[in-house]
């Protein structure tokens, strides 16, 4: 309505979008361009067109649904890297309001070195591909930050598409993953026991020093020599009488050893997947 007074107190041409409701209960767009005159009595009339707007304006609600409803961060920048638009995610996890970010230079929210001033807005940010760096939210902290930046370009004018997330979780389980690895090869290595790891055609993958004691001299490197050069054959169960994951097996032997002396071995072995 405000957009049709206008119109008539400026005679302007009035190009409005409305809905309109069918007969059947539907909703309908219609995209309206109208041009004013005014008639010797004053009266304001138009004449224009009216076009049914309906598959575009339900395309453009299912983009947005699907944006803001989207769980990683997405950025439309400009060819010079600032923000034009931002989903729901986005927003969250800047904890930033989207009317604060629309037309924010993007290297602000993260330590992404600033587009050079004298780079024409054609030349966009220089670079696309996936990094991770680290990015700011609205109170100031910090949090690790992955993101795939690339260059689109509609009616020949340059957009940045820059769709991220926060790795906060993931940087954290790393962290006690490598720490929970640490502490196992500490265990592994100082343990008095000798620990072996064989594929299952014989082949050592891993052993520890004490499982180098066991079997002597003889081998620069025990890495890729077949457990059987030390056991007799058929020792170890065969793949199909192996007992399941999560159980074991125990047997007993006389070892083969470079030095000729006979020892004693007692070998207790689980299957694992890897």
């Amino acid at each position: 309505v405000m957009a049709i007074r206008d119109s008539a107190a400026s005679l302007t041409p009035c190009r409005t979008t409305f809905r309109a409701i069918t007969a059947t209960d539907e909703t309908r767009w219609l995209r309206e361009s109208a041009r004013p005159w005014r008639e010797a009595d004053g009266t304001v009339v138009w004449a224009g067109v009216w076009q049914d707007d309906t598959p575009r304006m339900r395309a453009e609600a299912r983009h947005k649904l699907l944006m803001d409803h989207a769980g990683d961060c997405i950025f439309v920048l400009s060819g010079a890297g600032r923000i034009i638009w931002c989903n729901a995610a986005a927003r969250q996890t800047f904890a930033l309001p989207g009317e604060t970010l629309v037309g924010r230079p993007f290297a602000q929210l993260t330590d992404l070195p600033p587009r050079a001033p004298e780079l024409e807005e054609s030349e966009g940010l220089g670079w696309e591909g996936s990094c991770e760096l680290t990015a700011y939210r609205g109170d100031g902290s910090r949090f690790p930050f992955e993101m795939t930046l690339s260059e689109a370009r509609s009616d020949g004018r340059l957009s940045l598409i820059v769709i991220g997330r926060d790795i906060t979780r993931r940087r954290d389980a790393e962290r006690r993953l490598a720490e929970s690895e640490h502490r196992l090869r500490l265990t592994f290595a100082a343990a008095s026991l000798g620990i072996v790891v064989i594929a299952m055609d014989g082949r050592i993958e891993f052993y520890n020093p004490a499982f180098e004691s066991l079997a002597g001299e003889g081998h620069d490197s025990l890495l890729g020599v077949n457990i059987f050069t030390f056991l007799p054959d058929g020792l170890i169960p065969a793949r199909g009488r192996l007992p399941p994951p999560g159980m074991a097996f125990c047997v007993t032997c006389e070892p083969r050893l470079g030095d000729g002396e006979r020892r004693q071995w007692r070998l207790t072995g689980t299957q694992f997947l890897a």
